[in-house]
């Protein structure tokens, strides 16, 4: 077995770490933030409130989201390399995206608002665990 991982460049087991936060935050882009969810939002959460209103209010919690994480990550940033917290900060929004992912279990038909929140919640956490 060793072998077969040192042939994928996966021997060291921090290396082996990486590659699956990687793998499971490739998972969240493409589901959550991509794919899956947005329909699911339009379809199902949103449905009452038309294409036009669901399809906006979708779009205005992803540029929220984005503009939280471009507005602190620079901060965090810093802060992350000054004081050596980077793991801290990498477990921390880890937790915050895959919280509000779990919680999105309990989102139903017109729940937008709660959908609207853990979404941008999960975004913030996946985007801030990158940083």
């Amino acid at each position: 077995m060793t072998q077969l991982l040192d042939r994928l460049g996966l021997g060291r087991p921090d290396v082996r770490a990486w590659a699956m936060y990687d793998w499971a935050n490739s998972a969240v882009w493409t589901t959550i933030v991509a794919a899956v969810f947005p329909i699911y939002f339009h379809n199902v959460v949103a449905a009452d409130l038309g294409d036009a209103v669901a399809t906006s209010r979708f779009a205005w919690a992803t540029t929220l989201a984005i503009v939280i994480v471009a507005i602190v990550a620079p901060l965090l940033g810093a802060i992350a390399d000054y004081w050596a917290m980077k793991k801290k900060f990498l477990a921390m929004f880890l937790w915050l995206g895959a919280l509000a992912c779990l919680a999105m279990y309990w989102i139903g038909p017109g729940d937008w608002k709660l959908a609207l929140v853990l979404f941008i919640l999960a975004n913030i956490g996946v985007a801030g665990s990158i940083v």
